[in-house]
């Protein structure tokens, strides 16, 4: 892996999981020779080395020796003593003073640089201009946010299994049902939440419902319009019934879905549409099957 390559890597993992982080006031945190601080300076004196350091939304001052890396994401990086391997700052500026060294690459991205007569830099020198960072950082979370919806949906297609290609039958045989079903939930959820309010024995089933049964059944509806876009994408089984647990056709509808989210305002609304329409697929098979257990026999399964 060339430098660049590392310093972009490590840059996604860093806004992926420590980058909410940068907001916050933190301490430095190290592990061995590994240093990250988050939002405050950090220094290393001129009797001082470090292997790798990394500093969020704050400066570095390297007066004595760093062996490895220094990341900046969002400050300055003021070198005026060694850094064996190399430098990368993000969103900042890099200052190199006269006695600076600089063994191997530098990287900036979306950064400037002051190097005085003197400054040492043994590697290249790359300054990208290439997407806002706030870009990448939207891009590894729709990416993280995609593996765990995609992984979810594969868990309920193995527990659930046939429970989610009855709800797919409802979205792909009888949509309307499914539509004006989801139209009857999402009016008489908020209804249910507001009663619940006004009491106060109905409070802990109002917050119950906003904070458990919403996301849940939002999610199970995003299933089921998974499995049924799924199926369409993957072709129509006359004569063939969808397998008991519907791993393919949940893995691509989601993946689908998951890419039209990425786009701004319409991939939203989208999502939004198929929870609602999932949910209401599913609300209407179990409450069809319902009434047919209380007659004596199930109420029919629409035909695969």
């Amino acid at each position: 892996m060339d430098s660049r390559m590392k310093y972009w890597t490590t840059a996604v993992l860093l806004a992926v999981g420590a980058g909410p982080l940068a907001a916050q006031t933190a301490p430095a945190k190290s592990d061995g020779d590994f240093l990250l601080r988050i939002n405050a300076p950090v220094t290393i004196a001129p009797a001082d080395s470090a292997a790798t350091v990394w500093v969020i939304a704050g400066d570095i001052d390297v007066k004595g020796t760093v062996r490895d890396q220094v990341i900046v994401m969002g400050g300055t990086a003021r070198i005026s003593g060694t850094v064996e391997g190399g430098v990368a700052v993000f969103n900042g500026s890099l200052e190199l003073a006269p006695t600076a060294r600089v063994d191997r690459d530098v990287f900036l991205y979306r950064s400037t640089m002051t190097r005085e007569s003197g400054a040492v830099v043994g590697g290249k020198i790359d300054n990208s201009r290439g997407p806002a960072f706030g870009q990448m950082f939207a891009l590894g979370f729709w990416l993280s946010t995609s593996l765990v919806v995609v992984a979810f949906g594969l868990l309920l297609a193995a527990v659930l299994g046939n429970g989610l290609n009855h709800g797919a039958d409802v979205l792909t045989q009888r949509p309307g049902a499914a539509v004006v079903t989801s139209i009857v939930v999402g009016a008489g959820v908020p209804l249910l939440i507001a009663v619940s309010f006004a009491t106060v024995i109905g409070i802990p089933l109002g917050i119950a419902t906003l904070v458990f049964l919403i996301p849940t059944l939002g999610f199970l509806g995003l299933a089921v319009s998974g499995t049924a876009l799924g199926r369409v994408l993957m072709g129509a089984r006359d004569r063939l019934a969808p397998p008991d647990h519907p791993y393919r056709d949940v893995a691509v509808g989601l993946i689908v879905i998951q890419v039209v989210a990425f786009v701004p305002v319409l991939g939203g609304l989208v999502v939004l549409i198929a929870a609602a329409v999932g949910a209401g697929a599913l609300v209407y098979r179990t409450w069809t099957g319902m009434r047919g257990s209380r007659a004596g026999t199930m109420a029919p399964i629409p035909a695969h």
